[in-house]
């Protein structure tokens, strides 16, 4: 996992933030301007023979913080299950 992580430092636009206790799965953030540069990020996470795999998510809730600024209300936020067709959750 060390060598891993070693890994990773070469990308400034990767952070670690946790470690199964197994050691064998990291949880980081990727920061990315566009979906092109996430897309070459992961295919160059992919070439090193340590990492089997790398997804990524995130939500966008940009609507919602337009909602809270026009009305003041609180949008429902509860669950991914409001998430429908994929618009949030990717």
């Amino acid at each position: 996992m060390e060598a891993v992580k070693s890994f990773l430092s070469g990308f400034p636009q990767v952070e670690i933030h946790q470690q199964t206790e197994d050691g064998r799965q990291l949880v980081t953030v990727f920061e990315a301007r566009d979906d092109k540069e996430l897309e070459a990020l992961c295919l160059a996470l992919k070439e090193n023979p340590h990492i089997q795999d790398v997804a990524h998510h995130y939500f966008n809730y940009e609507e919602e913080v337009e909602e809270i600024r026009a009305t003041g209300k609180k949008p429902d936020l509860r669950g991914i299950g409001k998430m429908s067709g994929g618009k949030n959750f990717h």
